[in-house]
């Protein structure tokens, strides 16, 4: 009872928090990009984040601080600096902000952050990385500039510098790992029978004519290594060492969800029931035997999709562009408001970069780039046939009233099939998307609670005086810009206003143009 009623009274404390929305405090996030939660080096416990004030270590969160100079001096942290407002309850959740190794910072677990959402106030850039040096210890932001320099130039690891520095395991902390590998061979080839237990040898020099020559020097033994050489050897080994742990960790791993993953999906698609393979045709006849239909859609697609959020990698799937494809008065409908973003969409996944195509889709040419749950991915949409999304809001109208309307699978195999084949994509050694002759993508990724990005319109048609030929694509692409040759109508333009109209703040842009820009 007693517990009970702690719980309980944390939970008003939050709730009471939550409702103070101007209680907020300002924190800064030091990095290349701004925050968002990311993993510890290395798997499994071991490698999570461990603080003094924290239950239970961390394996992924987001480190915010209220002095961004004390982190660059002492944590070897470097990067642009920017600025959240973030609110009392969160701190308060988090841990609260805590001294740890001469800087105040807190771990926001990657569960607080993502329940935060919105609450959270991203205010933009407030420092660059040099701006951030200028506020250190000139020693430390020299260590620092000196070192940015080195890994942009070319060439050996300059160990002088590490001997110069009044700084040297932050010099190393911000070394890349096969730099430190270069420093310590050096040492290595200096201390050989001390570092390496190779014996030590004479060394001669020799003259034309003689047997041997003469010795270069008289040592009867290698020298001991110098104090400040075995400082450094020190901090090399004890930052090489976590690294190289981490790699074996992370290959064990790898190599273990390799040969594992698809098993284990197997095994639980045929613990779901699923012994067999089932396709379900198109629904007709009458309303029972189509809302029957639907019902075992519906439940195929359930299964897949619980077999697939356990063993799908999910930083994979966060980092694809996934875009939905259809006809102009399809696109026209969804911007004003005929559907939801709880409405799970199907749509043509892609890798980020260069993998992403201009053109069309499978179901037309104007597309909806959204950011969203996907909750199944196959190489090829015919493999799990979700069909059209206006099937499953008439099957269930009260569902999807409540909670948007969610895709079911017409096509499932035996599970021995999903072991065997890669009919699914449960990480990047599985993405192999099936292709129309254009290039366009015949894959299929069902994404749930959904944001719009931007919108792509048709720029000139493909086949006709606004195609250009693209030597790394070695193919003829749309020429960027959003006029129709077939009709005259600037469909950018066009949509701009659409967009505007329905309250959205997001780009539109032509199909070249969506090509050459997103990443």
């Amino acid at each position: 009872m007693k517990l009970i009623m702690e719980s309980w009274r944390g939970f008003l404390v939050e709730k009471e928090l939550r409702g103070q929305g101007k209680d907020k405090r300002m924190l800064y996030h030091i990095g290349k990009r701004p925050a968002e939660p990311k993993e510890s080096a290395g798997y499994g416990e071991k490698y999570a984040w461990r603080r003094y004030w924290l239950e239970k270590p961390i394996k992924s969160g987001v480190f915010l601080t209220p002095n961004p100079t004390d982190i660059v001096q002492w944590h070897g942290v470097s990067g642009n600096v920017y600025a959240y407002k973030i609110p009392e309850w969160v701190v308060k959740k988090a841990g609260g902000i805590h001294r740890y190794d001469h800087g105040s910072e807190i771990l926001i677990s990657e569960e607080i952050w993502d329940e935060a959402g919105d609450e959270i106030e991203f205010l933009g850039k407030s420092m660059t990385q040099d701006q951030l040096w200028d506020t250190a210890d000139p020693s430390i932001a020299a260590t620092m500039r000196g070192a940015e320099r080195a890994k942009r130039r070319p060439g050996k690891v300059n160990i002088q510098g590490l001997f110069s520095t009044s700084h040297p395991e932050q010099a190393i902390k911000m070394m890349t790992p096969a730099e430190r590998e270069e420093a310590m061979a050096y040492f290595e080839e200096k201390y050989p029978e001390a570092l390496k237990g190779d014996p030590f040898e004479v060394e001669w020099e020799k003259v034309p004519g003689e047997r041997k020559g003469y010795r270069k020097d008289f040592l009867r033994g290698e020298l001991p290594i110098r104090k400040q050489d075995q400082k450094i050897i020190d901090l090399l080994k004890k930052h090489m060492t976590s690294t190289n742990e981490s790699i074996m960790e992370n290959w064990r791993r790898y190599l273990s969800e390799d040969l594992k993953k698809r098993k284990a999906f197997a095994q639980d698609l045929e613990a779901a029931g699923r012994t067999d393979d089932s396709w379900v045709d198109d629904p007709r006849g009458s309303s029972e035997e189509r809302k029957a239909d639907m019902k075992k859609i519906m439940a195929q697609g359930r299964d897949l999709k619980k077999a697939f959020a356990k063993n799908a990698d999910r930083k994979f799937l966060d980092s694809l562009v996934t875009v939905h494809w259809s006809g102009k008065q399809s696109m026209i409908n969804m911007l004003l408001g005929k559907l939801s973003t709880r409405d799970e969409l199907s749509c043509a996944a892609y890798l980020p970069g260069a993998e992403v195509q201009g053109g069309a889709g499978k179901f037309g040419r104007f597309g909806i780039v959204i950011k969203g749950h996907i909750t199944l991915l196959a190489n090829d949409m015919d493999q799990i046939y979700s069909g059209a999304g206006e099937a499953y809001t008439d099957a269930d109208p009260q569902r999807t009233k409540m909670s948007g309307a969610n895709k079911g699978a017409q096509q499932i195999y035996e599970p021995g099939a999903y072991e065997e084949y890669k009919i699914l994509v449960l990480d990047k050694e599985d993405w192999k998307p099936d292709k129309a002759y254009r290039g366009n993508m015949n894959n299929e990724a069902l994404v749930d609670n959904w944001s719009p990005m931007a919108l792509i319109v048709p720029s000139a048609r493909e086949g006709h005086q606004g195609d250009v030929f693209e030597p790394e694509a070695d193919k003829m692409t749309p020429k960027p810009g959003g006029a129709d040759t077939m009709t005259g109508i600037d469909f950018v333009e066009k949509f701009e206003k659409l967009v505007k109209k329905a309250g959205l703040d997001i780009p539109v842009m032509s199909s070249g143009e969506f090509k050459r820009q997103w990443n």
